[in-house]
This record gives C-alpha cells, structure tokens and sequence, in this order.
C-alpha cells in the first residue's frame, strides 16, 4: 500500500510521543513546508523511513569479488557429499512422514 493510501485510509489506531519542543518545532515546519499537517507529516515520514529500514534488512550487500563467486557457485554448483545426500534423503521421508519439523 503506498504512503499516500495509507495516510487516506480509515485510522484505528493512535501513536503517542513526547518530544522536546524545538523537535515540534522542527517537524511543523517541514510540514508546513509539504503543505500537510503534523500527524500527515510524521505518519508519511514514519512510513517512507519503515520501508527503507525493512527494505535494507531484506537485502544483502557483496563486493564485486564476493558477487563473482556467488554467481559462480550458483551457476557451477558443487558435487552432494555424502552429509547433503543423507540430509536429502532425511527431508525426504520427514515430508512422506508428515513429520518435518520446522523452525
């Protein structure tokens, strides 16, 4: 749902804070500046900033070296060890089971 949406949908809920007042001060005038009201502002500014902290958390960073050798793996995968096939075959009658655990 785009900030936009949100901040037009029906609000259920309430979000309380105590600040100093120059930081009021600070956050009124930048919303006055956007042309909308402070609940406006910080609800926009609390969502885009949410998405960017989710969206980073999602995401991992390589180093042109460390892309390489992923990309390498993932294209020339290594042989199943005897460990890997023995986890297969384990996974495998756990789903036939019905008794696989997860985390």
């Amino acid at each position: 749902m785009s900030a936009e949406a949100l901040l037009n949908s029906r609000k259920e809920e309430r979000l309380d804070i105590r600040l100093r007042k120059d930081a009021k001060q600070l956050i009124a005038d930048a919303a006055a500046l956007t042309h909308q009201s402070v609940s406006e502002f910080v609800v926009s500014v609390a969502i885009e900033r949410s998405r960017e902290v989710i969206e980073r958390s999602n995401a991992f960073v390589l180093s042109q070296k460390e892309a390489s050798r992923f990309l390498d793996a993932l294209a020339n995968p290594p042989s199943p060890n005897d460990k890997l096939r023995d986890a297969a075959e384990r996974y495998r009658r756990a789903l036939e089971e019905g008794t696989l655990e997860t985390a």
